[in-house]
């Protein structure tokens, strides 16, 4: 059975950082789905990390209803594609992704219609280990100070705190990475 893992959580959580753990983790056999986005490439990113394209190609995907889902961040546009998500699971029966909370919803719904099971982990961290991550990205030119800040105001507003409910599980990451990794390790223990 194939399974997908969803992990949504606030900016600046450790989202990327975990399913970095979990497609690296060689016992895991965890794949990823690379997003689509209209945001600018940072150092170091290639088209393996996203699909880089132009607003005007994002739109053209949305009118073509090759999207699974999409939100808006800070302006940019991300979202997931049907190829994209097809892809992945062809080297692995499981994937992980991270995925805005809505875009949460939608891959619920297709995976109910694919019998795919789904796991969703939601990512939660302090507010002011939330920052010190904004002003690392800040400094070092990755984010502006006031997208950032918008950012992480959505955290600490009801829109993320009554979404908790909605997750088999939520990780507090405000230990040391390996003791998260070590959760949402045995997490995927369970799943297979």
């Amino acid at each position: 059975m194939k399974k997908l893992i969803t992990i949504t959580g606030s900016s600046f959580s450790g989202k990327s950082t975990i399913e970095s753990f979990l497609i690296n983790s060689v016992h895991l056999d965890v794949n990823y789905i690379i997003s689509t986005t209209t945001r600018e490439r940072r150092a170091g990113e290639s088209n393996d990390d996203y699909h880089f394209v132009t607003h005007r190609e994002f739109k053209l995907l949305l009118a073509n209803e090759e999207l699974l889902e999409h939100s808006m961040t800070t302006g940019k546009l991300y979202g997931i594609s049907k190829e994209g998500i097809a892809q992945s699971f062809e080297s692995s029966d499981t994937v992980a992704v991270v995925v805005d909370p809505s875009g949460v919803k939608a891959l619920t719904e297709y995976c109910r219609n694919k019998a795919i099971q789904l796991t969703k982990v939601y990512v939660s961290r302090k507010f002011w280990v939330c920052l010190s991550g904004l002003v690392k990205r800040v400094t070092t030119g990755e984010v502006k100070l006031k997208s950032g800040l918008k950012r992480i105001a959505r955290f600490v507003t009801k829109e993320y705190w009554w979404r908790f409910s909605n997750y088999d599980l939520v990780i507090n990451n405000n230990h040391s990475l390996e003791e998260s990794f070590n959760i949402v390790r045995e997490l995927c223990f369970k799943i297979k």
